[in-house]
């Protein structure tokens, strides 16, 4: 089944997420203080009853109980401390000991790798192959998208020595994914210098100083600490496990193209897994429990603290578990609102399932379908597999796929017909398979790729129907002088034709058309009328008595595009439309000839600051309308446009002396530039990878989420903050943090 949504529902999810995100954050305060207060008090209660069963044998299988108890200390000092170390209570005024700066957990993994390791590896790239070292855990092979090293063959005796490892794998794996993301080679020694002390301080603790404290009863409990230990370390680790392996999540190829802030929350909900714990278990441990005397114990949830809700935890992981544990219910409702799968499984049976893959893994099967005998059957594949493999090469073509995130879709052009005495094609294209059913905004467009004398060029065109009536994706694309793309597919693209699309439909921020507005105002120049055109057929089709004006403007009669459907519709729905033509010396006295200007808004708009201003046109004309508005008193917050091509770079000497700070959010990286530096050259210096296409701010491969600053782009109006920018042709023009 396919999840796939279109960057409009993308970026709708963002902001419905972001929104729950800031509720929730406005609700803690003091209370989630003293309930992790209270957490951490029940922990250390529970860690000195177990000593004392192993000391004092008060009680019926006291020995027993006092491993389990070991084993339930370890397991919350890792889910609460996971949290903490998320800065979920550093924003909250009196956090002191769970700052995330100072906390220190009972679980022996230096904090500093943890981060490392966890918030710059695992979550920017969950389940990204070659970027989120948690898949695998750099030694098992659990899913055939993974690719099959040598070590693999032998994972089933790896597995069990994992097992029994107690804290070792833990703390080292943790060192070597550090060292990784830093660029330390894994065989550096250094590397593991901070984990080798940590281990054998708790070793020397939990099997030699806490059992020389008790009376006479040494080996119990060091014995009784190590077997505790154990328990709880393997419990945690088969959860992690589940959480990002089960047969229920995606496994992403790395891309070059950043992601928006929709994708991300899409992989992050694609690639994780909620549990329900083993119920049976769960009794066990609570009867357990009831050995500590403790006045106020929390939830037994708290065990699982950000696992059994790692779905939510992925989304907000600065967010406590029981902040999780309530958004539980709108979290189902968003995603039931986008189709998206509320991905859970059952421990009990999601345990065995993985460690049956574990073995049927160790062979270099490329897919679920595929088989040990299958392979066998095809010696050459077999023995290239095992080549690649065995001497750790990459080979040219992977055998071992991931879901990828694919931003090309071939599709068939069903037909093309010309436009305006052949100065324009409109050519519709058959929807591909997985878009289907995505939904789309009226004045979104789609990006085209062609190949012209040995050259790809991309460049963008406006969907002329809004996905509610879309029966295919249909853009019309006129001749203009020089024009390369444009021009190529007027000649040379015809009916039965593949085309290479780029990327999924898309919307220029603060331009799309999301609902009907009450009194909209469209104004377009020329071939402008595209996207303007998708938004009246919204409005016809949904709601055709809505009041809307529209001023098209054209050079002459021969070149307005979809006069008669205007017309039409002018005369059955609620359409005012004015057909302007340039005031040239040859025009027909029958035409209203004028070039923009505050009197002609006037005239045609009496009621224009109650409208909402939807324009697109050339940049020249888009500047002149914006200046008319202002001095007409119109409220900016309500002017929506889409430019034919963005503002061109201008350089300034001065510039080169003016430094700035851009920082990448996702990454963790950050670079100083001057302001004659672009952005996209920023983020090559700071060696992060942005997909790019034309370099002109044309194709809009390069568009990335812009959370802070100002660019020359805003020029002289900071005011107007664009959230979403095309990097390549953007200069900063103070500190700039950029989502990727």
């Amino acid at each position: 089944m396919s999840y796939e949504l279109s960057d409009a529902q993308l970026n709708s999810l963002a902001r419905d997420l972001d929104g729950l995100y800031r509720e929730t954050q406005k609700k803690m305060g003091q209370e989630d203080l003293d309930y992790v207060r209270n957490v951490k008090r029940y922990s250390q209660a529970i860690k000195r009853r177990s000593f004392e069963l192993f000391n004092h044998p008060d009680t019926d299988n006291a020995f027993q109980k006092a491993v389990v108890l070991r084993g339930l200390h370890v397991l919350i000092e890792f889910s609460v401390g996971h949290v903490i170390l998320h800065g979920a209570y550093d924003h909250i005024e009196g956090a002191n000991e769970f700052h995330s700066s100072v906390y220190k957990w009972d679980f022996v993994i230096d904090t500093d790798d943890w981060k490392t390791m966890h918030h710059q590896g695992h979550h920017p790239y969950t389940n990204i192959k070659g970027q989120d070292h948690d898949i695998g855990y750099g030694l098992l092979r659990i899913d055939a998208r993974q690719d099959w090293w040598g070590h693999n063959l032998v994972q089933m005796l790896t597995f069990p020595a994992l097992l029994a490892s107690h804290s070792l794998y833990f703390s080292l794996y943790t060192s070597y994914s550090a060292g990784a993301i830093d660029g330390r080679k894994w065989y550096t020694p250094g590397n593991y210098k901070k984990a080798l002390e940590l281990l054998t301080t708790a070793y020397l603790k939990n099997v030699v100083t806490e059992p020389a404290k008790t009376r006479g009863r040494f080996l119990q409990t060091s014995v009784g600490n190590f077997l505790g230990t154990v328990l709880g370390y393997d419990y945690t680790m088969l959860l992690l496990l589940l959480e990002h392996h089960a047969s229920n999540v995606a496994m992403y190829e790395r891309s070059e193209r950043a992601e928006t802030k929709g994708e991300y929350y899409h992989r992050q909900i694609m690639a994780t897994t909620n549990f329900v714990p083993f119920a049976k278990l769960d009794l066990f441990l609570q009867e357990t429990l009831e050995e500590v005397d403790f006045p106020n114990p929390p939830d037994f949830r708290v065990f699982y603290a950000a696992l059994d809700t790692h779905l939510e935890h992925h989304m907000f992981p600065d967010l406590p578990d029981n902040r999780l544990r309530e958004i539980v219910p709108e979290v189902q409702e968003i995603f039931e609102r986008y189709g998206l799968p509320y991905n859970i499984v059952n421990f009990e049976k999601t345990v065995p399932d993985i460690v049956g893959r574990l073995l049927s893994r160790t062979a270099p099967v490329a897919n679920t379908q595929e088989t040990v005998w299958g392979l066998l059957k095809k010696p050459t594949d077999l023995t290239q597999r095992l080549f690649y493999g065995m001497t750790y090469r990459k080979p040219e073509e992977p055998y071992y796929m991931g879901v990828l995130r694919e931003d090309k879709t071939q599709t068939i052009v069903v037909e093309s017909s010309n436009e305006i005495g052949g100065q324009a094609r409109t050519f519709r294209f058959a929807i591909p398979e997985k878009w289907k059913k995505m939904k789309w905004d009226a004045g979104s467009f789609i990006s085209v790729e062609v190949e012209i004398d040995g050259k790809k060029w991309i460049r963008q065109y406006s969907l002329t129907h809004p996905s509610e009536v879309a029966e295919t994706l249909d853009i019309t694309v006129k001749r203009v002088k020089d024009g390369k793309v444009s021009n190529y597919l007027n000649d040379n693209l015809k009916k039965g034709d593949t085309i290479t699309l780029f990327r999924k439909p898309q919307g220029e921020e603060g331009f799309v058309m999301e609902g009907i507005p009450d009194k909209p105002l469209f104004i377009a120049g020329g071939v402008g009328v595209t996207p303007i055109l998708s938004m009246i057929r919204k409005i016809a089709n949904e709601a055709p008595e809505t009041d809307a004006s529209f001023l098209y403007f054209n050079r002459d009669e021969e070149g307005v595009l979809f006069r008669d459907e205007l017309e039409r519709l002018s005369k059955t729905t609620g359409l005012d439309l004015r057909l302007i033509f340039d005031p040239l010396p040859d025009a027909p006295k029958h035409l209203e000839t004028s070039w923009i200007s505050k009197e002609l808004l006037e005239k045609h708009v009496p009621d224009l600051l109650e409208r909402e201003v939807y324009i697109c046109a050339p940049d020249g004309f888009i500047s002149k309308t914006k200046g008319y508005l202002r001095e007409l008193g119109y409220d900016m917050g309500r002017f929506h446009m889409e430019m034919f091509k963005p503002p061109e770079v201008k350089k300034d000497q001065n510039a080169s002396y003016v430094y700035h700070t851009v920082k990448f959010l996702k990454s963790g990286k950050e670079v100083r530039i001057n302001e004659n530096t672009t952005l996209l050259d920023a983020s090559r210096k700071a060696g992060v990878p942005v997909l790019t296409g034309c370099e002109k701010g044309l194709c809009k491969a390069c568009v990335c989420p812009k959370t802070l600053g100002v660019t020359q782009l805003e020029g002289e109006n900071p005011d107007e903050f664009l959230s979403k920018i095309t990097i390549c042709n953007t200069l900063p023009r103070s500190d700039i943090e950029l989502d990727i």
